[in-house]
């Protein structure tokens, strides 16, 4: 009898299930955008994204978005404590010398009430929000009122720092809850589902290469 020849076994075929491709394609997003999300609140978003200035010059140019709401904030060592507001006036000037409306959030006398932050060292409290009518460049000006003292309702006068950014910086958005939620979160749900889907990916290999045994 002539013998039968004996195939080869077939290479094993390593597939991966559509689950363990999906998971790890969602992580990756959640990955890359947690990271984003983390840069974009450090830079834009909370107080440390706020441009600083003393008394002296007295102001600060921004690039702001238009329709948006900015603050003008007391920033340093102390300000959340001090209750009145500094003896200075704000004004906001933006493309072409235009005068951009002003609110105080509190008046001489009255204590201060506008929102507060403390972050990476960071502390402040605002005293003044505007809204730029459109995109562009805005030079936020505080000039120093004379002739008043503690007596008139205002803190004692004296060098003090200053900083303007988003409004979004003095809300949950600025402080730590913000990050996580915006941010630290995504990352540990994508990087949960990127290990899933590697486990899931050896799991399969392991078993394809047991049935091409």
């Amino acid at each position: 009898m002539i013998p039968v020849p004996v195939a080869p076994p077939a290479p094993a075929v390593v597939t991966t299930s559509a689950t363990g491709r999906l998971s790890r394609w969602l992580g990756g997003l959640l990955v890359a955008g947690g990271v984003v999300a983390a840069v974009t609140w450090y830079v834009a978003l909370a107080p440390t994204s706020f441009t600083t200035f003393s008394e002296s010059p007295g102001y600060a140019r921004i690039e702001a978005a238009g329709g948006q709401d900015y603050v003008v904030t007391v920033d340093g060592p102390g300000a959340i404590d001090e209750t009145r507001p500094p003896p200075v006036t704000v004004n906001v000037r933006g493309i072409g010398g235009r005068s951009v409306a002003v609110d105080l959030y509190d008046e001489p006398g009255e204590p201060m009430t506008g929102p507060t932050y403390r972050l990476l060292g960071r502390e402040g409290r605002a005293m003044a929000t505007f809204r730029p009518p459109e995109d562009g460049s805005y030079l936020v000006t505080i000039s120093s009122l004379g002739g008043v003292d503690v007596g008139d309702g205002y803190a004692p006068p004296g060098p003090q720092d200053y900083a303007v950014g988003r409004e979004l910086g003095v809300t949950w958005v600025g402080t730590w809850t913000g990050l996580l939620v915006l941010a630290l979160a995504p990352l540990a749900v994508g990087g949960a589902l990127l290990a899933s889907g590697v486990q899931t990916g050896r799991r399969n290999r392991a078993e394809a290469d047991e049935a091409g045994r």
